[in-house]
């Protein structure tokens, strides 16, 4: 599990991109020339203004793996939240990683870019070009012949049940077999995940 390496604080030392004053992204609201005044929520989105003494916040989750409980898969999810200020002499701070009067924080999480992008305007405020919000991704759903995996299922020749990214089966022959494509007689003990071949069939005895 790598959740505390992909804390934002941490990112640059676990291999995400950070970059600071690039050009705004085609199809940006600032290249679409389209703006907006503050929200009323107080989060920060792409053609949002944030004036002088102004602020928003860069809120955005991402999922960093996912726990087998009892009751099925669920997601482990990392949240952010992150304040974009601007100052009266028209600085603009992300947070306290980033300054200056064009901000670029672009984060690479897995397969997961997360971006954020502002720059100063004539009169002193800032236009959010890019603020990604990304939502965690849902578990992974039961296959249509199976239910989620639990510690004590006992599966028979042709029984399945799903894991975190692929599920455990039990073919007509009655091999034990892990995503489709490691089999065994008797016995399986991969990543976390073990099960043992019984005389009423297999019995999963621990999940990851």
């Amino acid at each position: 599990m790598i959740a505390g390496c992909l804390a934002l604080a941490l990112l640059a030392a676990c291999g995400g991109d950070a970059e600071i004053g690039s050009a705004a992204p085609e199809g940006s609201a600032a290249a679409e020339g389209e703006a907006a005044d503050l929200p009323a929520d107080g989060r920060c989105r792409a053609g949002v203004i944030v004036g002088e003494s102004q602020s928003c916040i860069h809120e955005f989750s991402y999922q960093t793996g996912t726990r087998i409980t009892d009751s099925g898969a669920e997601p482990i999810v990392e949240r952010q939240a992150i304040t974009f200020r601007v100052d009266s002499d028209g600085t603009g701070h992300y947070g306290d990683r980033l300054s200056g009067t064009e901000i670029n924080s672009t984060v690479t999480v897995g397969d997961i870019r997360i971006a954020f992008v502002a720059s100063a305007r004539d009169d002193g405020s800032f236009l959010v070009e890019e603020a990604t919000e990304v939502e965690h991704s849902p578990p992974p759903q039961p296959s249509p012949d199976g239910s989620a995996c639990t510690v004590g299922a006992v599966l028979a020749p042709g029984d399945s049940c799903t894991l975190a990214g692929g599920d455990f089966s039990v073919d007509s022959g009655g091999q034990g077999c892990f995503n489709g494509s490691i089999c065994a007689g008797s016995g399986l003990d991969i990543g976390g995940f073990s099960a043992e071949r019984r005389d009423d069939g297999w019995r999963i005895t621990s999940l990851p």
